[in-house]
Parts: structure tokens; sequence; C-alpha cells
């Protein structure tokens, strides 16, 4: 009867422990949409399309988790065209964020996958375009940061805490 007994108790407890951790979320998420200076990226409309900035610094997987978790990845730059605009987004509709961007911002630019090859992690494409800072890149750096204000890009070792840039997923 005893084991039973316990059995039940440890059912009524993981029960409730699960209502606590759900209420505890919920509590959360309630408190980023009441607090945008809370969330974890600030969403623009930007020649129509949709962009978010990283509002705190991440290493460059959790960025990617966190863009991924609001229905966005990472930027990736495919031309010229792609810089200038993620550029006069940064310069006039997030500039009030100027401040935070005096560093590299994460991309989806990485070369994990193939160490003499950078890919856009988000489409999978080769890396066409570029301007880094050095050519080839150094090496031992796997994911590619880009200065929003100078232009420039380098690689950073993935695990640095960086801002980042995240655009809106084609559906």
């Amino acid at each position: 009867m005893k084991p039973i007994c316990l059995g039940v108790l440890y059912l009524l407890l993981a029960a409730a422990c699960a209502a606590d951790v759900e209420e505890d979320e919920n509590a959360v998420e309630a408190e980023l949409e009441d607090d945008p200076e809370l969330s974890p990226i600030a969403v623009f409309q930007f020649d129509d399309e949709t962009h978010a900035l990283g509002t705190f610094p991440m290493n460059w997987y959790q960025a990617e988790l966190m863009c991924a978790a609001q229905g966005y990845s990472l930027v990736s730059i495919n031309s010229e065209e792609d810089f200038a605009a993620i550029r006069k987004f940064v310069t006039t509709t997030a500039k009030g964020f100027l401040s935070q961007l005096k560093q590299p911002v994460w991309t989806s630019g990485t070369n994990q996958a193939y160490t003499s090859i950078y890919t856009w992690h988000d489409t999978g494409a080769f890396v066409a375009y570029d301007n880094f800072e050095t050519n080839p890149p150094s090496s031992g750096a796997r994911c590619i940061g880009v200065h929003p204000l100078n232009g420039v890009w380098t690689t950073h070792s993935c695990s640095e805490q960086r801002y980042f840039i995240c655009k809106k997923r084609a559906c």
C-alpha cells in the first residue's frame, strides 16, 4: 500500500511543479510583451521587410536560436545592395541603438560545415559577396561579424558575445 501512496504523492507533486513552471513561463512572456525594453530583440519594419536587432549581446548560437524563436534568422548578405540595405536599416530605422553597434554584429555567415568555405546558415548558400577586412579571413574563427557602421566584415569565435541582426523568414 505504501508504494501506491508514494506513487500517487509523486504524481501530484510532479503535476503541481509543472503547473508552477508553466505559470512562470507565461509570466515572463507577458512581462516581455508589456515592456519592450526587456525584449531580446527589437523589431523594425524596413523597406517592406521586417528586421530585428538583438538588444542583448549573445554568442552566435544563442543569437541564431533567439532569431528563430521569433520567426527570424540571422541576416545573410548576398550582394552589395543587401549590405547597403543593412547599413541603411542600422543608421536610420535602428539608429536609437547606434551606441550598442560600435563592434561587429552577428550575421548567419559561418564556416562550421567546411573550414575553407563560408556559407550563410539561413540558406546554405555560399558566401559569394564579401567585404572581409583580411582576405582570406583569419583561420580558427568560424562566424562572420559585420561592422554595421564602417562596413568591414571580420571573423570571430562563435562563442563571443555580440549584438546581432535578424531578418524575417520568408514563408
